[in-house]
């Protein structure tokens, strides 16, 4: 691992979305993530990677009202060719944002992202039961709808959201405040630590005993599985594309010879350290 080595980084929004706040902790944490290019959505900022415009995307890689985001699909298809290089388990912190003199019982419809609203869902179920949840393609430009129109529409975002656009803040902690976000750093190229405590392996695998024998050659290896999540195929019975989770303390060389073991295994990822 080159801790020389920069990582240009894209993500969704700007400096006030939630993928931007969540990238400011990133690059504060890991100095070698360079300044972010922002895209207007997720679409565009996957497309920017594949095409090599920036090195790595930022954005959530899981989310507690969700589970796995796209992000996880990256990186358990067969032919990935991405890598996990960084995650931080954070808080969204979502506020509910309204123009200048709007109130909470006019609301109406509610703007936010995918993971912002599933995250929302028990807040508007109790305090907004008629409004409609309405998911957003670009946080910015809704934002900036939300304020020229104002009235019965609001949107979910951040307090940096609120001071850009002159939003009121209608209702705080809409997400709980506790941590409910994985925020992963997906790249092009690997940036395995030597001393993994966290590994991340991607594997296709069906009722043939492989998913077994990757656990327990990673077990002997030190590194116990933490999670599994599975993408089913189409293809075969209780076929799927899993994107496997271990921790424990390796050296990286002892877990990549554990993981070729396996055929078809692939490490997506051997990160240390604050996660």
């Amino acid at each position: 691992m080159d801790e020389g080595e920069n990582f240009s980084v894209g993500t969704i929004g700007g400096a006030e979305s939630f993928a931007g706040q969540t990238t400011a902790i990133l690059r504060a944490r890991h100095g070698w993530l360079g300044a972010p290019a922002y895209y207007p959505t997720g679409a565009a900022m996957f497309a920017a990677l594949a095409a090599g415009e920036v090195d790595a995307a930022i954005g959530a890689g899981a989310n507690l009202g969700e589970g796995p985001t796209v992000m996880a699909s990256l990186l358990s298809a067969p032919d990935s060719l991405y890598y996990l290089v960084a995650e931080a388990a954070l808080p969204f912190g979502a506020l509910l944002l309204g123009a200048t003199g709007a109130r909470l019982e006019d609301i109406r419809i509610v703007y936010g992202g995918h993971a912002s609203l599933a995250l929302a869902r028990s807040f508007m179920a109790r305090a907004l039961p008629g409004a409609e949840a309405v998911g957003y393609t670009d946080p910015l430009a809704t934002a900036a709808e939300v304020a020229a129109v104002g009235g019965s529409a609001a949107v979910l975002g951040t307090r940096g959201l609120a001071e850009r656009f002159g939003l009121d803040v209608l209702a705080e902690d809409v997400d709980g405040g506790a941590v409910n976000g994985l925020w992963w750093v997906i790249a092009n190229r690997p940036r395995f630590a030597p001393a993994p405590t966290r590994l991340c392996v991607a594997l296709r695998a069906g009722d043939d005993g492989r998913l077994g024998e990757l656990t327990g050659a990673l077990a002997q290896a030190g590194m116990v599985l933490a999670s599994a999540w599975p993408r089913p195929t189409g293809a075969a019975l209780v076929e799927g594309d899993y994107l496997l989770r271990f921790r424990g303390a390796a050296a990286l060389e002892t877990a990549q010879a554990a993981i070729a073991r396996c055929p078809g295994a692939r490490l997506a990822g051997a990160l240390a350290g604050e996660g």
